[in-house]
């Protein structure tokens, strides 16, 4: 069905008119198409408003009679179809009234018929331009609301403080659908015909008895007069203005010395002089407003104007303080209302600048691997938010960064606020930031090296220059913040420090002088095996030069050649403190043993670093005193025995001889001496070397040695000595003595001799012995020698011993011969007797000499 305007033409050609669902599909005549264009433009919007206590109705047609043309409201999304799927706009024209400083509009209320979900829109108030919609004066916020198909009325509130109207002026209410999730979505804002408003309207304010529409919303230029005459429903809430009154600063920050100027605004301006409250506050913790210029203070806005400025005079002084800042708080009063904005703050910049000094805590030079301790310490603490940064500087002649190094000390309390950077630059830089930082606290070590400096070498460590220059306080490059800046002191800005060449302490081993003690040629220290006063045990002295600042913890070896008294345990690499005076002491203990030991000598050396077995460190070792030793003499003697091992000669034959061996009871050392005394004799006549007849020599037998390390002396008398005479290889231990007849020389007699060798008793007063316990005689210290006469027929059998001693599962030899060829075997027997005999054992115990046999001796065991 095509819609006709009055000469039968169609206004929409090609277009159909559909009804919306709830409404039955009709012709519709041309009185009835003006009602449903403004239906059409009708727009539904919601929004809550929180009225103020003190708003009421300004103007309001919303009691009017709905209008009866058509559906009776304008569409706000979607029209009956012969338009098609539209988002439209809708604006209801209102004039305010006369009071002088205008209203302030608290709340739009709009009555609607239907309203879908899914229909975004925006609901604002806008100047008139040219009779429609102008520039957006305020905005209202839309409630929140279940989608409705019967008549509804929402709220749309103004932002806290409303929005301010002119007196006497024309404004829109205006809701724009800006989007639909789709194109069944629906809304419809009532409408009325009637051109009256509701009773009860402010003084002045009017409802314009038509609207106005756009169908392409957010489009500024197309907004058109409504078909039917009809004004969109609503009520609109507010009041009279009262001038709200607000503060900024007009400038900040400012010097100190200069006014802290606030501009006071109201936002409508007042018919007549308006005085406002004022308070004056100085900043918190600072002073910089006189106490006269501060509390409660008052200002006047002449008539019309709509702002004021408020000044408030400041000190210059020469007091370091932080920024802080000056508010002025607009309190209330009568006749205007406080704004959002009723306090205002000005920061005051100090112009005095914040004084930064340098000190050395300790005192005097330090070595190289100490350290220095200092401060660099600022005039105030900072508060929160400021900054300050101190340039350092470490020089000297010839010293690099390779010579120090340096950072914050650590420990509870110290350093709040403090970060260090630039260490590894000669211009490293120490930052404060935030509250309470004030001190930082530093510590320089001298990195010790391989360089001798004489006299030490001199650092110096500054604060930078005022001023931008090179390394200056004042560069952009720094991040300083406070209001004065920062300024080195005028004479605490730098010190000086002499770094000496490390010392290091060098280790020596000394024994004391003891009591009774006395050192040998070799230098040791002699002990006897039994010790001194404190036992076997020697004490050595341990000390370092110079003294260490704290104990320090070196390596000494424990050694011990010759003996072995020293346990185990006991040798070796060890560890010794040294305290800070500079010596300690170690005591090395031996056993005493009864028996006749090689003697010892126990030292104690210094071990240097290096050393694998060590791991200490900061010592050397003393070239001439890195070791002290204790000789520690052995105080029992070695015993001398005597064992035969051929004791059977023949008168006159020289080739047949003797042999007695001499051993010493252990094999002697290097440099060990000892001299052997022998004695021969003879109690049956036997001539002995020395004899004479008539001033001929008129011995039996002569005496000779042999022996490795030995000689002999007084080989031609009856006493020859022996002398025994240590070396490295330790084989020095036994001699040979051997007996041999005179060649053809007769006695005269059938009788055989027997000669005794035996150790003489004075061996042990011999000045020759060097061995520590001197010598003595060994139980078997001596044995006879048979001479058998040659001149004998029989068989006579001659015993190299006429008595064998023999210790518990010990053993002893003798031999048995024959003094001359038999003229028929002979047999011997050997048995055994005595207290204890049955308790020895006898090989052979028999015996048989012949003619071919008589001569050789027969060792009985």
């Amino acid at each position: 069905m095509s819609i006709l305007d009055g000469a039968g033409m169609s206004l929409f050609p090609g277009r159909r008119v559909s009804a919306w669902p709830d409404f039955p599909s009709r012709l519709v005549s041309v009185g009835l198409i003006r009602s449903l264009a403004a239906l059409l433009r009708a727009l539904v919007l919601v929004a809550w408003l929180v009225v103020p206590v003190e708003a009421a109705v300004l103007v309001s047609n919303i009691d009017q009679t709905d209008s009866d043309s058509g559906l009776g409201y304008s569409p706000v999304a979607r029209d009956f179809g012969f338009y098609g799927y539209r988002l439209f706009g809708n604006a209801q024209g209102f004039t305010t009234g006369s009071h002088g400083t205008g209203y302030r509009l608290a709340s739009v209320e709009i009555e609607f018929s239907r309203f879908d979900a899914g229909i975004e829109y925006t609901v604002s108030i806008r100047d008139s331009s040219g009779d429609e919609p102008g520039t957006v004066v305020g905005t209202l916020n839309k409630p929140t609301f279940s989608a409705f198909s019967q008549d509804k009325v929402l709220t749309f509130s103004a932002a806290e403080g409303g929005i301010l109207l002119s007196a006497d002026t024309k404004y829109f209410v205006v809701v724009d659908a800006t989007s639909s999730t789709g194109e069944d979505q629906a809304a419809g804002w009532r409408i009325t015909e009637s051109d009256d408003e509701d009773s009860g309207a402010a003084t002045g304010w009017t409802i314009d008895n038509e609207h106005v529409y756009r169908t392409n919303s957010g489009d500024d230029n197309d907004w058109n007069a409504n078909l039917l005459p009809s004004s969109l429903k609503l009520r609109i809430n507010g009041a009279a203005a009262i001038p709200r009154v607000t503060v900024a600063p007009v400038s900040s920050p400012v010097t100190e010395g200069l006014a802290a100027e606030f501009a006071v605004t109201v936002d409508t301006a007042p018919s007549s002089n308006l005085m406002v409250k004022l308070n004056v506050a100085d900043a918190s913790g600072g002073d910089f407003v006189d106490s006269g210029n501060e509390g409660e203070k008052t200002m006047t806005i002449m008539a019309n104007a709509s702002s004021a400025t408020y000044r408030v005079s400041t000190m210059a002084d020469s007091m370091d303080e932080p920024d802080g800042e000056v508010t002025l708080t607009v309190n209330a009063g009568t006749g205007y209302e406080l704004g959002s904005a009723s306090t205002a703050s000005v920061m005051l910049s100090d112009d005095d600048a914040t004084v930064v000094s340098l000190a050395y805590t300790g005192t005097g030079p330090v070595t190289e691997g100490g350290t220095v301790e200092f401060t660099v310490t600022l005039g105030r603490a900072l508060v929160a938010g400021e900054i300050i940064d101190v340039p350092l500087s470490v020089s000297g002649m010839g010293v690099t960064t390779a010579d120090w190094s340096l950072a914050t000390k650590t420990g509870a309390g110290l350093n709040t606020g403090v970060t260090l950077s630039g260490t590894n630059t000669a211009m490293p830089n120490v930052r404060f930031s935030g509250a309470d930082a004030q001190t930082a606290t530093l510590v320089l070590t001298a990195v010790a090296d391989d360089v001798s400096e004489t006299g030490g070498e001199t650092v110096t460590v500054e604060l930078g220059p005022d001023g931008t220059g090179t390394n200056g306080f004042d560069r952009t490059a720094l991040s300083t913040n406070v209001g004065g800046g920062a300024d080195p002191h005028a004479t605490s800005d730098e010190f000086s420090v002499t770094v000496n060449d490390l010392v290091v302490p060098e280790l020596s081993i000394a024994l004391p002088a003891v009591e009774g003690a006395s050192r040998n040629a070799l230098g040791r220290q002699v002990h006897g095996e039994a010790g001194l006063h404190g036992g076997p045990a020697a004490s050595f002295d341990v000390s370092l030069t110079p003294a260490p600042s704290a104990a320090q913890t070196v390596c000494v070896r424990v050694s011990e050649t010759g003996g072995d008294r020293v346990a185990a345990a006991s040798e070796g690499v060890r560890t010794v403190s040294v305290p800070t005076t500079g010596s300690t002491s170690i005591s090395v203990g031996w056993t005493d043993t009864a028996a006749d030991d090689i003697d010892s000598v126990v030292t104690v050396a210094a071990v240097v670093p290096s050393d694998p077995s060590c791991s200490q460190t900061g010592y050397t070792v003393s070239a001439t005193a890195g070791s002290d030793a204790v000789l520690v003499t052995d105080d029992d003697p070695t015993a001398v025995r005597l064992a035969g091992t051929d004791l059977v000669m023949f008168e006159g034959d020289a080739s047949d001889t003797a042999a007695v061996t001499v051993m010493l009871g252990r094999a002697l050392l290097a440099g060990e001496i000892v001299e052997v005394p022998l004695q021969l004799s003879s109690t049956t006549g036997a001539r002995l070397p020395g004899s004479t007849d008539g001033g001929n020599a008129d011995h039996d037998f002569t005496v000779s040695v042999s022996g490795t390390g030995v000689t002999a002396s007084g080989t031609d008398t009856a006493d020859p000595v022996l002398t025994f005479t240590g070396h490295g290889t330790d084989t020095v231990q036994e001699a040979t003595v051997t007996l041999a007849p005179v060649a053809g020389r007769d006695d005269g007699d059938t009788a055989n001799e027997v000669v005794t060798l035996q150790v003489s008793p004075g061996i042990g007063s011999r000045t020759g012995t060097t061995v520590s316990g001197g010598a003595s005689r060994h139980a078997d210290f001596q044995v006879n020698v048979v001479l058998a006469d040659d001149d004998g027929g029989g068989a006579d059998i001659g015993f190299s011993a006429g008595e064998l001693r023999l210790l518990e599962t010990g053993s002893a030899v003798y031999t048995v011969a024959l003094a001359a060829q038999p003229t028929a075997d002979v047999d011997m027997t050997i048995t055994r007797g005595g207290m204890h005999s049955s308790a020895a054992a006898i090989n052979p115990s028999s015996h048989t000499f012949t003619s071919g046999n008589w001569n050789e001796p027969v060792t009985v065991t």
